[in-house]
């Protein structure tokens, strides 16, 4: 099975943030699976590849939270799992 990694980047205050990109994450595909940086600004998920219909309209809503400009997550990226993960 493939997975996907979504990686999100949030202010160095970001708790707000990061509480945003869980919303969002979980809201779109609720099996997926959260880790923490060590740095506390960025959260990674992993996606499975059956729930990739949903990916679009997720990654919609990570863009209009962009857009609006507010305090919280500041970028964010999508990749699949390279053949050293498997």
């Amino acid at each position: 099975m493939l997975i996907y990694w979504l990686a999100s980047s949030v202010q160095v205050d970001g708790k707000s943030g990061l509480q945003k990109s869980d919303s969002i994450v979980s809201k779109y595909v609720p099996e997926s699976i959260s880790t923490r940086e060590i740095s506390g600004t960025e959260a990674s998920y992993r996606l499975p590849q059956y729930r990739v219909e949903k990916f679009g309209t997720m990654f919609q809503e990570f863009e209009t939270f962009l857009e609006v400009g507010s305090k919280g997550i500041t970028d964010y990226g999508i990749s699949l799992t390279t053949l050293e993960e498997v």
